[in-house]
């Protein structure tokens, strides 16, 4: 039974031939627009809910999808394991590999502009205190406190309970 295998629950059901690495280069070619040289090359075929392209691969053990711009990197580039890949030009969709840098993914997290990135890049607290290694007091891996805030705020309450 090489050909047909059954699904579990009575239907056989045929495996799909695997495509030609040429096969796949060309349906990926021609999802992807190049205005000019050294613009983006903009991916035309499904989009994801967070703005990456995604392209269909049929694999030997599995059809599965993958990001675009990881496809077109390594295929240009190699591989990049368990690297994530910043796009530098910020356009999610872009699979042109110049626009691409493999980094640790604290460090692809920590170049974006979600709140976290945001936060890290702060240099002062709320009431404008300087983040130094000397007045950063850290809450296990969650917050950054300032310490001066902090001091303040405890010494507040101390009086509140004496008084």
């Amino acid at each position: 039974m090489s050909a047909q295998r059954s699904r579990g629950y009575g239907r056989p059901f045929t495996e799909k031939p695997v495509a030609s690495p040429a096969d796949v280069a060309r349906r990926f070619w021609g999802k992807v627009t190049i205005a000019t040289p050294g613009s983006c090359w903009l991916w035309q075929g499904f989009i994801d809910g967070e703005g990456y392209g995604r392209f269909y691969v049929s694999k030997l053990t599995r059809n599965t999808t993958i990001n675009a711009h990881r496809f077109c990197f390594e295929a240009l580039r190699g591989p990049v394991g368990a690297l994530h890949l910043d796009h530098l030009c910020r356009v999610r969709h872009c699979v042109n590999p110049a626009h691409m840098e493999a980094v640790a993914p604290r460090e692809n997290i920590l170049r974006g502009v979600s709140p976290t990135a945001a936060n890290a890049r702060k240099g002062t607290c709320a009431r404008g205190h300087e983040f130094d290694q000397f007045s950063i007091a850290r809450n296990g891996r969650t917050h950054r406190r300032c310490s001066i805030c902090q001091k303040a705020s405890r010494n507040s309450r101390k009086a509140l309970v004496t008084s």
